[in-house]
């Protein structure tokens, strides 16, 4: 079980020193073993105050590797931003804002240097989990420029390729998302315009997958 196999690691780490493939090894097995008993953004076992225990073992194991590759600075990232996700469902919003931003600004950096999938979807998520802290403390001004900024890359997505049923729900929720922050803000003609740009989104995803339940209860609502 995980941990077996966690504690056979820390030994081997123990008598090795600080050989960068063993720490990556280890911080792998606790950051499995955290996604098993509690990360909020995949199922989980529920224990959330475990799961963050051994995600932060993962990232202060990862931060120990010198001279880190870009695998291991992309492990890190997504350590902090499942750190956020737990501190948020804990309740502890400044901690949790603190992670999210350093995801933020490692993902900003791993796009600079890399373009593709990857970076754009870890900057994508490091974003969403910083707006939804941000939405959480009610900073609506701070929250709706986090969320034009995803919009924006979901934008290009949209326009690489104005058929991908993913990107297109994305862009969908977040029109959506961005109406939720104008409605809480009272602006309900600039809610009403998102809330529409949503629908008709919804609406196109319909004519090209008439059979997508999920967006058909959205729309007939």
């Amino acid at each position: 079980n995980f941990q077996n196999a966690i504690r056979i690691l820390e030994n081997i780490q123990n008598k090795s020193g600080d050989d960068p493939e063993l720490l990556s090894l280890l911080a792998e097995g606790y950051s499995g073993a955290g996604d098993v008993k509690g990360n909020p953004f995949r199922p989980n076992l529920g224990d959330l105050s475990q799961g963050l225990d051994l995600h932060r073992k993962s990232l202060a194991t990862l931060v120990k590797v010198k001279n880190p590759d870009g695998k291991v600075k992309a492990d890190i990232l997504e350590e902090h931003r499942t750190i956020a996700g737990l501190l948020l469902s804990s309740g502890d919003l400044n901690e949790a804002e603190q992670h999210a931003r350093i995801a933020v600004t490692m993902a900003t950096e791993l796009a600079k240097h890399e373009h593709g999938t990857r970076s754009v979807k870890a900057l994508g998520n490091a974003r969403e989990v910083l707006a939804r802290i941000l939405l959480t403390r009610e900073r609506w001004d701070e929250a709706l420029e986090v969320y034009q900024q995803i919009t924006a890359a979901d934008q290009e997505m949209v326009k690489a390729d104005p058929k991908d049923m993913q990107a297109l729900g994305y862009l969908a929720m977040d029109y959506v998302q961005i109406g939720h922050i104008f409605n809480s803000q009272k602006k309900y003609s600039e809610a009403l315009e998102y809330y529409s740009k949503g629908l008709a989104i919804d609406q196109k995803i319909l004519s090209l997958d008439p059979k997508n339940d999920v967006v058909g209860y959205g729309v007939s609502i």
